[in-house]
Parts: C-alpha cells; structure tokens; sequence
C-alpha cells in the first residue's frame, strides 16, 4: 500500500492488512481490536442506526470479529461476548448499549 505524508510530500511502501482495508468492497464487516466508538461508528453507517451508550458506561476493550450478511442482532450478539459483557436493545433505528 502506498502512503502519503502529507508535511514532506512523498509516498512511501507500507504493508496492510488486506482482510481489513478490503472487507467494505466484499461486503464484510471486519473489526480487529477496535474501540467501542470505532465498532458503533462502523455499524451505525452499515445498518442505518444510531447507538446510545449509557452514561457511565465504559466499555473500551477491543473487539474483533468478521461479518459477511449478518443481521445487527447477530453481530452484536457476537461482539457482545468477544471480551466485554455488555447488552443491548434495538428500538426502531435506535440501539441502546449497556453494560452489564
């Protein structure tokens, strides 16, 4: 993968994790260790919702997994058990995340 910097105007080689950069075009979800505000981002634009964490609620582990046609019940069950219990409920486009 080429990269720019953009302060000294040149390119450099970078290895990438094709899984990862190229899930979107194969119409998969893929997270590696990513952050709960990364992970709601990516499904909000996915699934068309909105997430709503509860307030006091800290939920920063890392959470992987890869998605090809699944239901949002289904990622978030996954998700849910990879490394933090946490819960949640699905009201319209409105999801709700707590934990437990």
């Amino acid at each position: 993968m080429a990269s720019f910097n953009k302060n000294s105007h040149e390119f450099s080689k970078v290895t990438f994790n094709a899984d990862k950069e190229l899930a979107w075009k194969n119409q998969t979800l893929y997270f590696k260790d990513a952050g709960l505000n990364d992970m709601t981002k990516a499904l909000e634009r996915w699934y068309g919702v909105t997430f709503h964490i509860r307030s006091g609620d800290k939920i920063e582990t890392g959470f992987t997994g890869k998605f090809k046609d699944k239901s949002l019940e289904y990622v978030l069950d996954v998700l849910s058990k990879d490394q933090e219990d946490f819960s949640y409920t699905i009201n319209e486009k409105k999801v709700s995340v707590f934990k437990n």
